[in-house]
């Protein structure tokens, strides 16, 4: 059994995959201070029996801060070598843009766990503490996109500016016409990311061809799945599918 794990700004993820099904999935907020005890908990709801047959370990992470103390935790609990995703490892693709070496892991695993399904050229959409927009030619290029702030993240930054909005977190708007303050600030933020993502689509698929597949992950992307215009794959799992693939294709 393979055990992947991507250590992100807002939760550290497990998902433990028999072939390429995930059998059993948890997460934990990320903190900072994280101990073994607190780490050990992502593991509860893992029967022995399974823990026991984990015989491959990889991590992807964009809290640098973490990666040392999290790698020690994985080596101290099972006993396999642990390798940790980056832009160095053989991915099956080349890069076009600025700076590889500065391309967040979590995105180069949710292209990648793309590739399990699609064939490029495809665009693929990670919701989470940031909303990541990450584009495949057909060459497998590498060749760029965007980044913008979270649903939550969006709300964060103005309640932290705003007095009167401090109190206010993000929830699914109801409508598109916000009657109070709270539900003009979720409507604002909901639909203007929508729009936003809808928009980068369009034009993503004019540089790339019409033939240029969408797809869709992360924790708040199902809040997505009636808004986002032309997805051909919604799948849960695509960063932890990306972490298997390439350390698939670096087990030698």
């Amino acid at each position: 059994m393979f055990l992947a794990v991507d250590i992100g700004n807002t939760s550290i993820g497990i998902a433990v995959f028999e072939q390429n099904k995930a059998v059993f999935r948890n997460k934990i907020s990320t903190r900072h201070d994280l101990d073994k005890k607190d780490f050990d908990c992502l593991f509860e709801v893992i029967p022995q029996e399974q823990l026991s047959q984990i015989r491959d370990i990889a991590f992807c992470s964009v809290v640098p801060e973490l990666d040392k103390k999290i790698h020690q935790f994985l080596e101290q609990k099972f006993p396999v070598k642990v390798k940790n995703i980056n832009i160095d490892m053989d991915t099956g693709l080349t890069y076009t843009i600025d700076y590889p070496q500065n391309l967040g892991a979590d995105i180069l695993a949710g292209v990648c766990g793309t590739m399990e399904f699609l064939k490029p050229p495809f665009i693929t959409i990670d919701s989470g503490t940031a909303i990541t927009i990450a584009v495949v030619n057909d060459k497998y290029e590498y060749c760029g996109g965007a980044i913008i702030p979270g649903l939550e993240t969006s709300v964060k930054a103005l309640t932290l500016k705003a007095s009167k909005l401090s109190d206010l977190k993000f929830s699914k708007p109801t409508s598109v016409l916000g009657k109070n303050t709270g539900d003009s600030l979720n409507a604002g933020v909901f639909y203007n990311t929508v729009g936003g993502l809808n928009l980068l689509i369009s034009e993503y698929k004019k540089m790339f061809g019409d033939n240029c597949k969408v797809a869709v992950t992360g924790g708040l992307s199902l809040i997505f799945q009636p808004y986002i215009k032309g997805v051909d794959l919604w799948e849960e799992n695509l960063v932890y599918l990306g972490i298997q693939h390439i350390y698939r294709r670096n087990s030698y």
